[in-house]
């Protein structure tokens, strides 16, 4: 049913209820970026901080006098790669190495093969970067025990620097140094956080926005509905209201008559109404709970027929049935829903006309003929209280018969459509 609620509608909500988890998603991004500089880093730290201690003991066991035996010393700097430490982590990079106190000339380093340690490549192959770094730390850092850390917004250094020990009367100082590159950390780690944050947030939006809209739309279809059945009430109320103040003022016997039929017709009238009403919304609010089981639909047909065989008689109309169709569906339902179908049919059917209902294991299809105009979009002869001409908007019906029908299809989950072709009216129920 389209009502003030449109595709232009669901959009601007979709936008006022984004921002609540939009919100939430940023938060949590913060959060959790948040717990990775206050948690991770320092855990990154720590064990840096061990392992450099760990591999200068090892170092200063060495028989120092001997000189300089590069095998041993760069196997003791895998030391600085054990299993189960930091080392593995994307955007993660670690270096250790042995630099002459004097010349600063890298004297041996972990040159041995190791994935990703772009760290060292880039200190051999810049030197003056990497002689500046060393002169910075050795003015900034204990002698004795050095450290340096540079903080940023896209990555995080951590140096320690050894005291001068000597290797056959060489001096050197020990160096490792760790990176991690937030923005590789970032893609690795943070992105797929972040997408799931982001999907999480757009799935909560559009569950909010479609919420908020089905409220609307239905609010919007009970006001059409309060309003359509108010207007279809009135005008029998007002004709019963005026009719009791002319009995009231003891018009002559020849009128009395007229108006106790007029009060009668009426309140028939609007009773049928009321009862199409209740019937609407006990079967729009789901209420119903449905027994399914196999029925001879044919049979049910005829059943119905029986009931406008007088009608039939007075408008002199033939009813054909052909086929035959076994299905599994709730009896009464059905049967209430073929009766508000063929009711329609018979009723606007051409005097003297036909009305022919067949059957397969596909569908139903029921029509009548029918040299009238129809007014309205023939899609909406299902929505409440539309009927297709002003000549059907008399005391016929209330507007409610087809609605009902295609509200009980919905519960079989069968689909209803409605045409006129070659001077006939249509209904045909797809299963």
């Amino acid at each position: 049913m389209k009502g003030r609620y449109s595709k232009g509608s669901f959009l601007n909500l979709l936008l006022k209820k984004s921002i609540i988890p939009v919100l939430v998603a940023i938060m949590a991004h913060c959060l959790i970026y948040g717990a990775f500089v206050k948690y991770k880093m320092p855990f990154f730290h720590s064990n840096d901080s061990l392992l450099y201690l760990e591999l200068k003991n090892e170092l200063n066991q060495i028989d120092m006098s001997t000189g300089f035996d590069t095998d041993r010393i760069n196997n003791l700097f895998k030391l600085y790669y054990p299993n189960g430490w930091d080392y593995g982590h994307t955007g993660l990079e670690k270096t250790a190495l042995i630099i002459d106190c004097d010349t600063k000339e890298i004297l041996v380093s972990n040159d041995f093969t190791l994935p990703e340690n772009e760290l060292l490549r880039e200190y051999k192959s810049n030197s003056e970067s990497y002689l500046n770094r060393i002169n910075q730390i050795e003015r900034i850092c204990d002698p004795a025990f050095g450290n340096l850390e540079e903080k940023s917004i896209i990555g995080y250094n951590n140096y320690n620097l050894s005291d001068v020990f000597y290797i056959g009367g060489r001096g050197v100082r020990l160096m490792t140094v760790m990176r991690v590159r937030f923005y590789s950390y970032f893609l690795k780690y943070f992105l797929p956080v972040d997408i799931v944050l982001v999907v999480c947030a757009i799935a909560a939006a559009f569950v909010l926005a479609f919420q908020k809209n089905t409220k609307n739309i239905q609010d919007d279809y009970r006001r059409s509905i309060i309003n359509s059945l108010s207007h279809d009430l009135k005008t029998p109320l007002t004709i019963i209201s005026g009719s009791a103040e002319s009995l009231k003022e003891n018009v002559n016997p020849e009128k009395r008559e007229f108006y106790e039929n007029a009060i009668i017709e009426n309140v028939r009238y609007t009773e049928s109404i009321i009862n199409d009403a209740f019937e609407l919304s006990r079967t729009e609010k789901g209420v119903l709970k449905p027994v399914f089981e196999k029925n001879e639909i044919s049979e049910i047909i005829r059943e119905v027929c029986k009931k406008y065989e007088y009608l039939l008689s007075e408008k002199g109309i033939s009813i054909n049935i052909s086929g035959t169709a076994v299905l599994k569906c709730d009896r009464r339902l059905f049967s209430q829903m073929l009766e508000n179908i063929i009711s329609n049919a018979v009723k606007y059917s051409d005097q003297s006309g036909t009305v022919d209902i067949s059957l397969n294991r596909n569908c139903i299809t029921v029509s009548n003929t029918f040299s009238g105009r129809i007014d309205t979009d023939i899609k909406k002869l299902t929505e409440p209280f539309t009927r297709g001409t002003e000549e059907r908007s008399g005391r016929n019906g209330s507007g409610l018969g087809l609605a009902i029908a295609k509200n009980i299809a919905d519960i079989h989950r069968y689909k209803i459509c409605i045409d006129v072709k070659d001077k006939r009216f249509l209904v045909k129920i797809d299963f």
